[in-house]
């Protein structure tokens, strides 16, 4: 066996080396002297128990940093979805410590355990090229670092685009069952309202199956009757404080803690005690038995109609929990909050109507200065509008550049394509190669044996990529980028045009995180979407007639962003 020292290798010469054995030493990543290293051990729900487990996981991790010598300080193990970049906490908790505690490595089981959207992957990305990590994949027995060949990280960005499309499938498959469920007559809902649980469904021989559940009253009496006595009580014309501190002195409350004012009004005023209820927007007839009393129902029906709540002046054109508050600590919704006042002389009455933070946290000691108009908000809401608002003739302009960009990326891609087509190609001559070293006595059967495994491994990941490699979503940035120009083609003409309902739709496509800020800097605070962030910033580089083309890529992106 002989050695061949290569400082920088391509990613078409990395192919032929595993057919020669030769030892890279391109794999900079083994000479660093940190040999700190962070497990990030994922599963997306406590129920999950198959080969993805955490324990799994984590003693493959485990044996891997022993074969290269790398020092496991810390494992985080982690529960939660990786679908959704801004719901993932406890990954980004973990990513923030191996940062701050220097941990340059650092390890996930298998690529999708790292991520399943696109955001986390640049940002990660941009953390690798930096030299700030090295990300490794321990089942691939792959390793990301800063001196990695593009070629690796276009590899990457292929899996990281087929595992947002594999939640994309699987969400639509689990809506379709749920709607299919819903239609039968069962609530398709992990969590039932209190006394009804899910009870499995059995075969004909009495044995219970693995999918599938129907729901059923709860077979504890005790939670039936807390139920039954908050209806009974509501029906006499108690308020919800007087009915918590009934049932509280009863002692038909076993978890005092988790007992509130505001769970027994919603299960007072849930559909789902009168048969019924509501999924995606449609509201069903259940089949599961009913544990309150048909008259009972009416009667607490009745109550809410005799007293009702403080009748609104007016209706807010704004969704109900659209608009939040801006301060850090609170951000709570903005809520819709008319005032209604007699006036002294003439007992004429006038009715305000304002918006104002609902602080549900309790942050704010006082409301003054966190009240708004409607009005007053609309205005603000003008800001991003005219943020976006492309000139017809700059709109066309960019739309030019784009497709042009657009072209030439999809010719380098499939360069790219065609170059690991022709690596597979290498690969197999390598195999042919090694067991022509195994038969003339060069290599022993183990060296053949692990050669071989690497090289099929490799060969393995290629043609899944190739597989799932989707050329028809690079079409779509095509259409995403034409329908964020349209939107964007004098905006703040078709805006001014547009009803209320109107321009909240468009709102809606232009900006995420809507926040009001009260006090004295009264003002909107928002995120422009992606597939708009980029023409608001080639429209704010041509106003000081700097070259805005450079940006044609940033937007390719950032449509493809959305696309995928």
């Amino acid at each position: 066996m002989w050695k061949v020292q290569i400082t920088k290798i391509g990613f078409m010469e990395r192919l032929r080396c595993f057919g020669q054995s030769v030892v890279l030493s391109a794999m900079d990543w083994k000479s660093e002297p940190n040999k700190r290293a962070l497990a990030i051990l994922r599963v997306s729900s406590h129920r999950q128990t198959d080969n993805f487990s955490h324990d799994l996981q984590e003693s493959e991790i485990e044996e891997y940093c022993k074969r290269h010598q790398l020092t496991l300080v810390e494992v985080r193990k982690i529960t939660e979805s990786a679908k959704n970049s801004e719901k993932r906490h406890q990954y980004n908790a973990a990513l923030d410590w191996a940062l701050g505690n220097g941990c340059l490595h650092v390890l996930f089981f298998v690529a999708d355990r790292e991520s399943r959207n696109l955001k986390d992957v640049e940002q990660n990305e941009k953390s690798v090229r930096e030299g700030k990590i090295c990300i490794h994949y321990v089942r691939d027995n792959r390793v990301l670092h800063k001196t990695s060949p593009d070629g690796d990280f276009f590899l990457r960005d292929i899996l990281a685009a087929s595992n947002k499309q594999f939640v994309r499938t699987l969400s639509g498959k689990v809506s379709d069952a749920m709607r299919k469920k819903a239609q039968e007559g069962w609530l398709p809902s992990n969590h039932v309202p209190l006394g009804y649980v899910h009870q499995r469904n059995k075969d004909e021989n009495g044995r219970e199956k693995k999918r599938g559940t129907t729901i059923v009253p709860d077979s504890n009496p005790q939670t039936i009757r807390l139920v039954l006595r908050e209806f009974e009580l509501r029906a006499q014309g108690n308020s919800y404080d007087a009915i918590h501190e009934t049932t509280v002195a009863e002692g038909l409350v076993s978890k005092r803690k988790t007992y509130s004012r505001s769970g027994i009004e919603k299960r007072l005023k849930n559909p789902f005690y009168s048969g019924e209820f509501d999924w995606d927007g449609v509201k069903y007839k259940g089949k599961h038995q009913l544990i309150i009393p048909k008259d009972l129902l009416q009667q607490v029906q009745q109550s809410f109609r005799s007293r009702g709540y403080n009748p609104r002046i007016g209706q807010s054109p704004f969704p109900s929990g659209w608009l939040k508050c801006a301060e850090p600590e609170c951000g709570c919704y903005i809520t819709f909050d008319p005032k209604t006042k007699t006036l002294k002389g003439s007992k004429e009455k006038l009715t305000f109507e304002y918006f104002r933070c609902s602080n549900g946290k309790k942050v704010h000691k006082s409301m003054r200065g966190l009240h708004f108009k409607e009005p007053e908000i609309w205005k603000m809401l003008e800001e991003p509008v005219k943020e976006v608002t492309l000139s017809p003739s700059f709109a066309d302009e960019v739309w030019t550049e784009f497709k042009k960009v657009h072209a030439e990326f999809k010719i380098q891609k499939k360069i790219e394509m065609d170059g690991f087509r022709e690596g597979l190609k290498k690969l197999e001559a390598a195999e042919d190669r090694l067991y022509d070293d195994l038969r003339s006595g060069l290599l022993d059967d183990s060296a053949y044996k692990r050669q071989l495994h690497r090289i099929r491994d490799e060969r393995s990941q290629f043609v899944n990529v190739l597989e799932k490699a989707d050329v028809d979503i690079f079409d779509a940035v095509l259409d995403v980028a034409q329908s964020a120009i349209t939107l964007c083609k004098d905006a703040e003409s078709q805006y001014n045009s547009h009803s209320p309902s109107e321009k909240l739709s468009m709102l809606k496509k232009l900006v995420s995180h809507p926040q009001l800020s009260g006090g004295e800097t009264r003002k909107l605070k928002y995120l422009l979407k992606y597939e708009v962030a980029g023409l608001a910033e080639a429209r704010r580089v041509s106003a000081v007639s700097k070259d805005w083309r450079p940006l044609a890529s940033q937007l390719r992106n950032e449509c493809f962003e959305f696309a995928a």
